[in-house]
């Protein structure tokens, strides 16, 4: 019965050596337990398109020359494209990436302020990416359009739970005036130009024009507007476990028209100088995140084979020699068992039959 014991306690404490050891494996393997998806973040993307006027002319063309000349040597806009903190997945199991910038500007239309992007994993949990500016001001030609505070969004996902999306409401003021700016809600909004907002648009692109018209004689009318697109966005989809969102987009639109005209001594024109421009000036995009969900891992696969096959060697081991050692000492026990049945000879032995007769 004690040997039966012995035996089954060795093998509980065999048994219980391997389960130690693989949970310690396990827990103690810096595990790569979700893999793949994604984040990224971008605190400023803006996009300016070159813009040039579209200039015609028509009578004593001479007479304008100088004017022509002036209007169409150079753009109004240069084109220039800026991207600020701009972040990428961070590798597994953990880890961050983050960049930040004082500020950043497209000069004559665009100054952004603290601009950051950071993306952040976490062994066994979120995958998150966010994004933050400072204050951000847009102006166009001298003219003063939008004026924008703090812009936030962030985004999280989880390998086993539902994804989340947000995006902070920014105070929006479009020429002065506030702006509410629902999520997912795109506002469109535009502002007339007199003509003194024109003439003015006109003399910060090409300095000096409205001295060179009157040198001339000649007369200004012009008019236009400015068009704005703005809003921010918050998508999370359950199903896929990706999230967006953007805390602030922009795109600023300009339509100018102008005329001059060179009159003679009877008051007509002798010269007509006609000036227009209908283009997208502007595409702004701030605090922009997304994400897509990791996979997570199965245990199997996320042991570490090569810490496991050396404890499981070590484990083989000690198995052998509890085995060898249970042997001998049940050897012994035989041996002491035999030795207590028989300490003078066996029953029935001649030495036994002899004393009985």
């Amino acid at each position: 019965m004690g040997t039966q014991q012995a035996g089954s306690w060795a093998v509980r404490l065999g048994s219980g050596i391997i389960a130690a050891m693989l949970v310690a494996t396990v827990l103690a393997t810096p595990a790569y337990a979700s893999l793949g998806g994604s984040a990224e973040a971008t605190g400023m993307r803006g996009q300016a398109p070159e813009v040039r006027l579209e200039v015609s002319a028509s009578g004593a063309i001479s007479a304008v020359q100088p004017i022509l000349d002036r209007l169409t040597r150079d753009p109004i806009l240069s084109g220039r494209q800026e991207i600020a903190a701009e972040v990428t997945t961070p590798d597994p199991p953990s880890g961050t990436e983050s960049q930040t910038q004082p500020e950043r500007r497209i000069p004559g239309l665009v100054t952004v302020e603290e601009i950051s992007a950071r993306t952040e994993r976490v062994q066994d949990g979120d995958l998150s990416a966010q994004a933050r500016t400072g204050q951000v001001h847009v102006g166009l030609l001298g003219l003063d359009v939008l004026r924008v505070g703090g812009v936030h969004a962030e985004v999280s996902t989880h390998p086993t739970e539902e994804p989340t999306a947000s995006a902070g409401r920014p105070s929006v003021q479009f020429f002065g005036r506030q702006v509410p700016l629902p999520v997912d809600e795109p506002v469109d909004i535009d502002q007339y130009l007199s003509t003194a907002d024109a003439l003015e648009a006109l003399e910060t692109a090409l300095p000096g024009l409205t001295t060179l018209v009157q040198t001339l004689g000649g007369v200004f009318e012009a008019g236009g507007g400015v068009q704005v697109r703005m809003g921010r966005t918050e998508q999370a989809d359950v199903g896929t476990g990706s999230a967006t969102a953007v805390g602030f987009y922009a795109a600023v639109h300009l339509d100018l028209d102008a005329h001059i005209c060179i009159p003679n001594l009877s008051g007509e024109c002798l010269a007509e100088v006609t000036i227009r421009t209908d283009a997208a000036v502007l595409d702004l995009v701030l605090a922009e995140t997304s994400v897509e969900r990791p996979e997570m891992l199965p245990v199997i696969e996320r042991i570490d084979w090569t810490l496991v096959l050396p404890l499981t060697a070590a484990v083989a081991l000690v198995l052998f020699g509890l085995g060898l050692g249970l042997g001998l000492w049940r050897r012994r026990q035989r041996a002491a068992g035999t030795g207590a049945a028989d300490p003078g000879g066996q029953p029935g032995s001649p030495a036994q039959r002899v004393g009985r007769r």
